[in-house]
């Protein structure tokens, strides 16, 4: 995903856009599939690549989403699936409006290339009375689960502490400047990627004086689909990020996200004492994720199936919101 209405345990979230893996589902010789039947193994990037939302614990969706689901707890869900590209494991519904993914027929029946990732079953392993939902199959192993969430998230927490480990740059007082956009004038923290960085880490220090975080030196959007980039925070207090102009307020824990542009577009940081300004878009899919050149996006950018590399990695975070982010949440230890 996004914000803690009950506890949510949450492991990846693809904010904005889903980025789409092209190994299809295999069924397994034994009596009910596994997830690693079709090769897959349990990683960052494949399940970056499968799921928008990948949950150890329990998972409650206020609206609708696109993509499949993971949940090791209690799911309680809207209605989601559309452009499912592997199945769905729920291990107890509470609820759930409605599963398009063994449909798909309107995201991806017109796409060759991915005509056999389409009919995505969604499994569950028990349920409550309050589910409308049909369209969804219980898993036939009882003694067993499609996904085995103590072994995924083992991987996935050492990988997330690596990943920060092996930054390229640690971010300092040097990154962070007196700034002004619009009315506000507050804290900006500016990530320099470059050819030769593309993998930051955030310490607490200097992650909470900021007011607003700026991605610079990538050449343009469409770097973000063919390079990854990884954001790294340290464990520090509940952080907000967000792509919504309601972030952009100045003296709250609320950190807007930016990335520069060179055109001249945009809104303007007025920096102090540099005598600089940068024009930058909020990071939320509404200023140019939609439309990626280099991208493969359908459905008016609700699936992109060339695939976005932003990572925000949280590997200590207890607690994190969100709002309009575009990017992927890898915060194995999070409430979100």
């Amino acid at each position: 995903m996004k914000h803690k209405s009950k506890k949510i345990i949450a492991l990846i979230t693809c904010i904005s856009l889903l980025l789409i893996s092209t190994c299809g589902f295999i069924t397994s010789k034994a009596a009910a599939p596994v997830y690693t039947d079709s090769g897959k193994k349990y990683s960052y990037k494949q399940f970056l690549s499968d799921y928008q939302f990948f949950v150890k614990d329990d998972l409650k969706t206020s609206n609708h989403f696109v993509g499949a689901a993971a949940c090791g707890g209690i799911a309680n869900l809207k209605s989601f699936g559309n452009g499912a590209v592997s199945p769905s494991y729920l291990n107890y519904i509470k609820h759930i409006d409605d599963y398009s993914g063994c449909y798909n027929s309107h995201f991806l029946s017109g796409k060759p290339d991915y005509q056999k990732l389409l009919n995505q079953p969604a499994y569950y392993h028990d349920k409550s009375l309050f589910v409308k939902c049909h369209s969804i199959t219980k898993y036939p192993d009882k003694n067993s689960a499609y996904i085995n969430f103590s072994s995924a998230f083992a991987s996935l927490k050492k990988e997330a502490q690596d990943m920060a480990e092996k930054r390229q740059l640690t971010l300092t007082e040097k990154n962070l400047k007196n700034a002004r956009i619009d009315n506000y004038f507050g804290k900006l923290l500016t990530i320099p990627f470059s050819s030769k960085v593309t993998s930051v880490y955030i310490p607490e220090s200097i992650s909470k004086q900021a007011d607003w975080i700026l991605i610079d030196g990538v050449k343009d959007l469409d770097e973000l689909v063919s390079t990854e980039h990884i954001i790294s925070f340290e464990k520090g207090k509940p952080i907000a990020l967000g792509g919504s102009y309601d972030f952009v307020k100045s003296g709250d824990n609320q950190k807007a996200v930016f990335i520069s542009t060179s055109k001249g577009d945009g809104k303007t940081f007025y920096i102090s004492h540099d005598n600089k300004q940068k024009n930058a878009y909020l990071l939320d899919d509404a200023h140019g994720l939609k439309n990626l050149k280099s991208a493969s996006t359908i459905q008016s950018g609700q699936m992109d199936l060339s695939g976005v590399k932003l990572i925000w990695n949280f590997p200590q975070t207890q607690k994190l919101a969100f709002e309009y982010l575009a990017g992927h949440v890898l915060a194995p230890n999070a409430d979100i």
